[in-house]
């Protein structure tokens, strides 16, 4: 019996996991919000510069995501320069 109900659970654990595997990303649109670079390594409503923002669509692999512009939430109104450090990575 108790064989049985481990067996049963494991099903069930097992079915869970390839249902959420098998649940798919959507596209995501990025918000960027500094003209930093290269910023500190995350893509949020805190900060989000253009490379963080390739960075973090290129995860997001399969879909095509957005990246938008609203610099003036934190840098106050334009016009903006994004001075690059170094070359953007390859948007995939």
């Amino acid at each position: 019996m108790k064989s049985k109900f481990l067996l049963l659970i494991l099903l069930v654990a097992m079915t869970a996991l390839i249902i959420a595997s098998s649940v798919q990303a959507a596209p995501l649109t990025f918000t960027v919000n500094s003209a930093a670079d290269p910023g500190t390594g995350g893509c949020d409503a805190t900060e989000c510069t253009l490379r963080e923002a390739i960075f973090a669509s290129n995860t997001n692999s399969g879909f095509t995501d957005t990246i938008v512009f609203n610099i003036s939430i934190t840098s106050g109104p334009g016009p903006h320069t994004i001075s690059l450090g170094s070359s953007l990575p390859t948007i995939y």
